[in-house]
């Protein structure tokens, strides 16, 4: 359907009464595809993140309060800062700002950067109806190629406990400086960054819950580290590298092929539910982390059940699975 009306001359960059644009109303990555392509035929302008133009639409750190407020950059400085007019109320204090106190919205920044702008562990910000949000990046999911690009991800907050999942570029502001990093930042398995999505083994039960890398483990111990448990559980806290998994597309794919053989006892993605497996077949692809051309089949263990057609996405691998060898 999205096809079809993008085909027909609908305009991907119309807003309904709602302030929203296509790219607002779908997670669906197919369909954000198609949206991308549409929006960079139709000539989408981007903010320059280095230096970004007079009149551009941000949010800022108000260092009176600490709290981030939407604003319009209104002028540059010659050391490099900008003045900003804050849209609330007219508020003439605290108006000079470095980059590292802006952010952007990410849909505003040219899809390039989107890579080294929003990484696993990051924090980023959303914005709603006014209300600036603080929020982890806990997964990341990137597709840029040429004439389209699609990014999910999916945040936590420490704070209140909430997640957001499958959030895309239209609803995240990322901090300008973000974007300085040269190169893409794939999530080391034998080193965790804090901030990090996984499952988790609850012990006390034996089953895979959803949870956040926290700290390295009680005393520093290598191979140990503690999480927090989403649902807000305060036990069982301290795991191991075998009771940590993570979405293979989280990991650079020169690890996919010496980790995840025929064999290889994985999770495969069933429903809403993650089942322990065993991988049947393994077709490789696209080596650049989009996970594009890779497919693996996967026997369920204790049944005659396979899952068949799983992206990188679809499996979960401990992360003790790339101590081998070839892996490191």
């Amino acid at each position: 359907v999205v096809k079809l009306l993008l085909d027909r001359g609908a305009d991907p960059l119309a807003e309904n009464d709602d302030g929203q644009t296509p790219d607002d109303l779908t997670s669906d990555l197919e369909c954000l595809s198609l949206i991308s392509q549409a929006s960079h035929k139709a000539g989408r302008e981007y903010i320059d993140v280095v230096s970004p133009e007079v009149g551009s639409k941000i949010i800022g750190l108000y260092t009176s309060d600490g709290d981030w407020y939407s604003a319009v950059i209104a002028a540059k400085e010659e050391d490099g800062r900008f003045v900003v007019d804050w849209d609330d109320d007219g508020d003439q204090d605290d108006k000079i700002r470095p980059l590292s106190e802006l952010a952007v919205q990410l849909s505003s920044v040219r899809p390039a950067l989107w890579y080294t702008g929003v990484q696993v562990g990051d924090t980023v910000r959303t914005l709603n109806q006014g209300l600036v949000e603080e929020w982890i990046v806990t997964f990341v999911l990137a597709d840029i190629g040429e004439g389209s690009a699609v990014c999910v991800c999916n945040l936590f907050s420490k704070e209140s406990g909430n997640r957001l999942d499958d959030v895309t570029p239209k609803r995240l502001w990322v901090s300008f400086d973000k974007f300085a990093r040269e190169e893409r930042r794939f999530v080391d398995p034998t080193s965790p960054v804090i901030g990090l999505g996984v499952k988790a083994l609850y012990r006390s039960n034996e089953a895979w819950y959803d949870a956040v890398i926290d700290s390295a483990g009680e005393g520093g111990e290598a191979g140990q580290f503690t999480v927090v448990w989403m649902d807000g559980d305060k036990n069982d806290t301290t795991k191991a590298l075998s009771e940590i998994a993570i979405p293979l597309v989280s990991t650079s794919p020169a690890l996919w092929a010496s980790s995840v053989r025929v064999g290889s006892q994985v999770k495969g993605h069933r429903g809403d539910k993650w089942a322990a497996c065993k991988v049947a077949s393994v077709t490789q692809g696209a080596q650049d982390g989009s996970g594009a051309g890779w497919v693996f089949d996967l026997e369920v263990v204790g049944e005659v059940t396979v899952l068949s057609g799983l992206g990188p996405r679809d499996v979960m691998v401990t992360l003790d699975s790339f101590k081998g060898d070839e892996a490191s």
